[in-house]
């Protein structure tokens, strides 16, 4: 109760600007959140456009143009037209597979087949689960953040008030003053803790979400696949179609990064090196070679969780990162590689030559091995 009578008055003093406001989200975050925003908005608008079509009873106008126009299918092209438009700025792959599929839905007005309960499980089964369940807990953490950054200012305030106060406290007062002043001191070192938790938690989902682009389009695309199966009358416009789609989709795999194999992230991005390495090794040349305790001391869990997520977002800034969550993001993405950077195929040969006792022989036997790698695990191992 009185830390929301706290939290209230903190608001009151920040609207009529008696009190600092400190913002909630970095820039590069607003900006994130306005592109989870735009997701939300045209997924949500998706899901009830095509909700929409389920059991629809066709009227009795006769004037082909004008039962076009009322068909479900026709709205949900325009709605897929328009999201298409609203993606094109900032999410120009996801914003094809909308115009494509709209392009679709169109073809396919005038030979609707009951298709309903696929749809139903599907496509809108999976876009209500983003609706009811992923993007209400951004909002969460988001109201989250807020409420924990409004509770942290009013501490700061209460604390920069009792310094303020040391000057005029009575000598006999003196003690007491300076232990409320420690007390004051360490709830807003804690409760900056929490609010950078929390913050740190919220760009994770923020840049999770924006990262799962593709499964919004392979959601689309499964819609199309569906039409494809059961609309056999339009089969040579779906077959037209089709490989578009695939190829916008396929599209979202040029730039895997965690947990995908070496092979394909090199090919999909069109590298020598993987990105994780090759960012992560400059950072700790240019940064990190004097610091003591690398790759053995644990960088912050959650900072390495978002790190993660931008890379796979394809948006890392190592900027902000201490050395230690650096080495720990590429210790990750080395221990998610389905396959190791020297060869499951090469194990045997690795521990035969690391037992020779001789230390030249030992060296050349580890080379002989060394070259028996792949030219791109080579490359990126040396």
């Amino acid at each position: 109760m009185k830390k929301h009578l706290f939290r209230v008055k903190q608001l009151a003093d920040q609207t009529v600007g008696r009190a600092e406001k400190t913002e909630v989200l970095t820039e590069d975050l607003v900006t994130t959140e306005k592109r989870v925003k735009l997701l939300e908005q045209t997924c949500g608008s998706t899901y009830k456009r095509l909700f929409q079509t389920l059991s629809y009873q066709p009227s009795s106008d006769r004037d082909p143009d004008r039962r076009m126009k009322k068909l479900p299918e026709s709205q949900v092209s325009a709605q897929l037209q328009e999201s298409s438009t609203q993606l094109d700025g900032g999410l120009g792959l996801l914003a094809n597979i909308y115009h494509l599929c709209g392009d679709g839905y169109f073809g396919l007005g005038k030979t609707r087949l009951g298709y309903e309960q696929d749809v139903e499980a599907l496509v809108l089964n999976p876009l209500n689960d983003f609706l009811e369940t992923d993007f209400p807990y951004i909002a969460k953490l988001k109201k989250q953040l807020n409420k924990l950054t409004l509770d942290m200012d009013a501490v700061k305030g209460r604390y920069q008030s009792m310094l303020k106060q040391t000057a005029q406290v009575a000598p006999q007062n003196a003690t007491a003053h300076q232990v409320k002043v420690e007390q004051l001191k360490q709830e807003q070192d804690e409760a900056q803790a929490r609010v950078e938790q929390c913050k740190d938690s919220l760009a994770t989902e923020l840049y999770k979400m924006c990262s799962r682009q593709s499964e919004f389009g392979r959601l689309l695309v499964r819609m199309m696949e569906l039409q494809q199966e059961y609309h056999r009358k339009a089969l040579l416009s779906i077959e037209q179609l089709m490989p578009k789609l695939h190829h916008w989709e396929g599209m979202f795999l040029q730039k895997p990064v965690y947990d995908v194999s070496l092979e394909d992230h090199l090919k999909a991005t069109d590298r020598e090196i993987a990105e994780v390495l090759e960012e992560c090794v400059c950072a700790i040349l240019d940064m990190g070679l004097e610091e003591e305790g690398l790759f053995r001391l644990a960088g912050s869990a959650a900072k390495i969780k978002k790190l993660r997520a931008e890379f796979d977002d394809g948006t890392p800034d190592l900027n902000e990162y201490d050395i230690h969550c650096i080495c720990g993001a590429l210790k990750l993405y080395l221990r998610l590689l389905p396959e190791p950077l020297l060869k499951f195929s090469l194990y045997d040969e690795w521990m035969d030559a690391n037992r020779v006792e001789d230390v030249n022989k030992r060296l050349q036997a580890l080379k002989n091995v060394c070259e028996k790698l792949p030219k791109q695990n080579f490359a990126n191992f040396r």
